[in-house]
């Protein structure tokens, strides 16, 4: 099995903490500018779907802006909005606002998480439309998740929590999901130089075996 340690690990030494850091800053204020910009243009109808759409553009918008990381900004299929693409290491990241009822492993969403790493994965294409890959060379998604209050709740305009998960290949479930502030806590120096990162292939193989155990243990359950 694939630990969250491990697959923290790897994070750590494909990312350097200041991308963290500096996310957590600008998710935040993204949704302050989202509730002021609704309250400031809507005065007769509830906020609640302009806060949302806006929500979702300011946070593509703020990745964007992160130039020193050198985000890809890319179309969704089909067309008809947009979303950011970062590479980092062998890490590929996006991000995504769901509303505060969507759980982050609720059925709805796993056929748009299995496109995601099946894309990623791919032997011919990756999903920045580059040559094709060796196995070798294959890389992981990883999804920030930014979980946005309940609706009438008093405060719309921080964030519940901002997550980080690694999402199954087969788009079922996560490998791992934490805090930011868990995932910035295992930075610390201790545990960088006490834990040797795994590398890409090994990681990328303990995953999918985890993935063929669980699919295992559900059709025997199901048979």
């Amino acid at each position: 099995m694939i630990t969250k340690e491990e697959i923290q690990s790897f994070i750590r030494e494909q990312v350097d903490r200041e991308f963290f850091e500096e996310l957590g800053v600008l998710i935040p204020q993204t949704f302050q500018t989202a509730t002021k910009v609704a309250q400031d243009l809507l005065i007769n109808i509830p906020h609640e779907n302009l806060r949302g759409h806006l929500r979702h553009s300011l946070a593509q918008d703020a990745l964007a802006g992160m130039g020193r990381w050198s985000p890809i900004i890319k179309s969704t299929d089909p067309k008809g909005h947009h979303y950011v693409l970062l590479e980092l290491g062998k890490l590929r990241i996006t991000t995504v606002v769901l509303p505060w009822q969507k759980d982050i492993r609720a059925a709805k969403h796993r056929s748009e998480l299995k496109a995601l790493n099946e894309s990623l994965a791919s032997t011919q294409m990756d999903w920045i439309d580059g040559p094709s890959q060796p196995v070798s060379e294959q890389l992981i998604h990883a999804l920030v998740v930014v979980h946005a209050p309940p609706f009438g709740s008093a405060d719309q305009s921080e964030p519940l929590a901002i997550m980080m998960a690694i999402p199954y290949f087969n788009g079922k479930g996560f490998h791992m999901d934490c805090t930011f502030e868990e995932l910035l806590q295992s930075y610390s120096a201790n545990q960088v130089i006490d834990q040797k990162p795994i590398e890409l292939v090994k990681l990328r193989d303990k995953m999918r075996r985890a993935e063929e155990i669980e699919d295992q243990i559900e059709n025997g359950q199901s048979s």
